[in-house]
């Protein structure tokens, strides 16, 4: 079932418990380490790099979710011309890292779209960009407040963790949880229960 909203005494719109999951400082970006020691060479090629190929973290709004891995976000900057835009404000597409939703026409592919959509649409995020790019898409942690929004999907059974592209042990152990406990798309059929990397190579045969 789809997680449903509830209000105060004041009538604002709170996210259920199921949501509110903390991360350990909020700012914790999985993947990230200590830099040892490195050659003056290597620190120059890496400063040559260009911006968009750095990670970087940036406040954003919600405006629109496709999936439930993949929101765009505006940030509040004059949209130029060529850029992407949505009502005069620059526009990004985001892939939630590390995780991978059902696509809509497999199983359970609405169900975690709604989720997602129910949970940040028209919400302000924190995007922590991980300077990948799929598909034109900024590949990124997000935050709403204290929650981990790429953790809550896997927690609550909306997303398998991608083995091809984790680094987070903590997700690897979340989605053994959620499946031994059925939890979201983890109660469906066992044959109704395909990867959707698995899924899309199917349908490009």
């Amino acid at each position: 079932s789809l997680p449903e909203h509830y209000e105060n005494t004041e009538g604002i719109r709170l996210l259920p418990a199921v949501w509110l999951h903390r991360v350990h400082g909020r700012i914790f970006a999985p993947g990230r380490g200590r830099c040892g020691v490195m050659s003056r060479a290597l620190l120059m090629a890496l400063f040559a790099l260009p911006l968009l190929a750095q990670a970087a973290m940036f406040d954003a709004t919600v405006v629109a979710v496709s999936d439930g891995d993949t929101i765009t976000v505006t940030v509040p900057k004059p949209c130029e011309p060529g850029e992407s835009c949505f009502k005069g404000k620059k526009a990004y597409r985001v892939r939630l890292a590390e995780i991978d939703a059902p696509e809509r026409k497999q199983p359970y592919g609405i169900e975690a779209r709604d989720a997602l959509r129910g949970a940040v649409l028209g919400q302000s995020v924190q995007v922590d960009d991980q300077g990948q790019r799929s598909y034109s898409r900024i590949v990124a942690h997000v935050y709403m407040g204290d929650i981990w929004l790429n953790r809550a999907m896997v927690v609550d059974g909306y997303a398998w963790v991608d083995p091809r592209y984790s680094k987070s042990p903590e997700l690897v152990k979340l989605v053994k949880k959620a499946k031994a406990d059925q939890v979201g798309l983890w109660q469906l059929p066992d044959e109704k229960i395909v990867p959707p990397w698995d899924w899309r190579k199917s349908k490009m045969r």
